[in-house]
């Protein structure tokens, strides 16, 4: 009964949102920058500043009026290039109101005076000394008007500043009844960068939320869609920079792309957790051949997570990072091989993978490998070079060969 009564007040504490069509926003910015010298500024001989100006497109699939504000995170939050700092940008803060000019505002207030009495009484206004009359025969009421002007109250239009100690820009965009949050809009960065920078990569995260109504009262705040790019900032006029900024911008994009698949299967950083479209964020970085992603999205098929579970592609996703050195995928090559999960039993290429990724210090291959040598899987049975596997992996904290030693050991 206690329960059912809990479960009561909690569905009319919280209100239900009603769902219909939810607004998702969808993001896009250009791939290259080409960055102008400031002229007229006073340069030195180990820096110079630069003119990085940039435009952000915006569109909104559903209702534009559920979306509360648009925020850009724009620069080198992740501090790829210390050296790059921002001393100034545009838009600023900016605020706006519905009313024109200034609002007029009336006051009015009555004075009662009872006796025989009569005279001439001062007071003060807003606009200065006044006076009423009282006169005798029984009581007398004397009504006082005064105005004065008011500035109208504003609101929030756009918010902007600096963020990690200066190396990236914040731009927070408010709805209002004259302006439409679509559309494609301009941003501009001066930046403090080496005397010799020809070339750099910054990133730029896009995110929305919304107020969707709730079923009986009150509104409540949903994610509306994030996007992250990576965009290449170069001299202008020199085609060497823009060229080496193409590439370097292509793995810098997968990167973040893999950050932000990392936020969605998590659950962090504001994002709620959503393991299908984690899976989309990775597979966008593991098809620009960026193999931790690669790896992670063979996980997913691996296990079913955010996509239907499918051995052969988990195989597939987790071979390609492996083939590019990734221990933890080569790893689980070896895990696959040994167990025949997506391909035939073979111990000799679980042997194999496993002592590619141990070659790069991986805990849970030197486990692995020690298993093999424990049960003479793959490789002949060897008691001192499974045990010599075992340890290594424990002396980086690996649990399941800590617990494996001890047991060996006769420890409990």
């Amino acid at each position: 009964m206690k329960q059912f009564i809990a479960s009561i007040s909690l569905l009319f504490l919280t209100p239900l949102v009603v769902r219909g069509e939810q607004p998702h926003a969808t993001f896009d910015v250009v791939e290259t920058v080409s960055c102008e010298v400031v002229s007229g500024k006073k340069q030195s001989s180990t820096h110079k500043l630069v003119e990085v100006v940039f435009k952000i497109s915006a569109a909104i699939l559903g209702d534009e009026e559920d979306i509360s504000e648009l925020v850009y995170y724009v620069g080198d939050w992740q501090g790829w290039y210390p050296r790059n700092t921002v001393v100034d940008f545009l838009p600023r803060t900016k605020m706006y109101s519905d009313v024109a000019g200034t609002k007029t505002v009336i006051l009015s207030s009555e004075n009662s005076v009872s006796g025989d009495l009569s005279g001439v009484y001062n007071f003060v206004g807003p606009n200065g000394i006044g006076n009423a009359t009282a006169k005798v025969g029984g009581s007398h009421t004397s009504t006082t008007t005064s105005q004065y002007e008011k500035l109208p109250p504003k609101e929030l239009l756009v918010a902007s500043g600096t963020i990690a100690r200066a190396r990236a820009v914040f731009y927070k965009i408010k709805p209002s009844p004259r302006t439409t949050l679509q559309g494609q809009r301009q941003y501009s960065m001066i930046l403090k960068v080496p005397a010799d920078w020809t070339h750099s990569v910054m990133l730029v995260r896009c995110q929305a939320e919304a107020k969707i109504a709730g079923l009986f009262w009150g509104t409540t705040k949903v994610f509306a869609g994030m996007s992250v790019f990576a965009v290449g900032l170069h001299l202008s006029g020199d085609a060497a920079a823009r060229s080496t900024v193409t590439k370097l911008r292509t793995r810098s994009e997968a990167s973040a792309q893999y950050v932000l698949g990392n936020k969605y299967f998590n659950g962090e950083g504001g994002v709620p957790m959503d393991r299908a479209v984690a899976a989309k964020w990775y597979r966008k970085a593991a098809e620009q051949g960026f193999a931790k992603a690669q790896n992670r999205l063979g996980f997913l098929y691996d296990l079913g997570l955010g996509v239907p579970e499918n051995d052969v592609e988990a195989v597939k996703w987790y071979r390609k990072a492996a083939e590019q050195g990734f221990a933890k995928a080569q790893c689980n090559m070896g895990v696959i091989y040994d167990s025949g999960t997506g391909v035939s039993k073979d111990y000799a290429e679980a042997v194999k993978w496993f002592r590619k990724a141990v070659e790069q210090g991986d805990a849970r291959a030197q486990y692995y490998l020690g298993s093999m040598y424990a049960n003479g899987t793959g490789v002949p049975k060897d008691h001192a070079e499974a045990v010599k596997w075992y340890r290594m992996a424990a002396e980086q904290g690996y649990i399941d060969a800590i617990d494996t030693l001890k047991l060996l050991r006769g420890e409990k």
